[in-house]
């Protein structure tokens, strides 16, 4: 189990044009929602944003905030370790001659 925020003002809904393959607009356009996503289980990560397609439901939601976290805890190890890694170097803190 992990906790995910959702910031209530960061949630948007927006009308965006869908591209080709080419990336050149195809005149159709869709309806998405967006918002900003944190996890405080994995401190001192970004907030991510979430685009999701409307219509939503619970389910396509949550699937969607699911796939996020685990992006979310890939992101924490990896920060982890190499902050570990500068931390052993003794580089957190230190002095140069300039």
């Amino acid at each position: 189990m992990v906790r995910i925020r959702i910031q209530k003002s960061s949630i948007h809904q927006f009308t965006e044009q869908i591209l080709d393959e080419q990336g050149k607009p195809t005149g159709v356009t869709k309806e998405v929602l967006q918002a900003d996503v944190s996890f405080p289980d994995f401190p001192d990560t970004p907030t991510y944003s979430v685009r999701i397609d409307l219509p939503i439901d619970k389910t396509k939601i949550l699937n969607e905030l699911k796939n996020l976290a685990l992006k979310a805890k890939e992101q924490y190890d990896k920060d982890m370790s190499i902050r570990q890694t500068v931390e052993d170097m003794g580089y957190l803190s230190f002095m140069v001659e300039i």
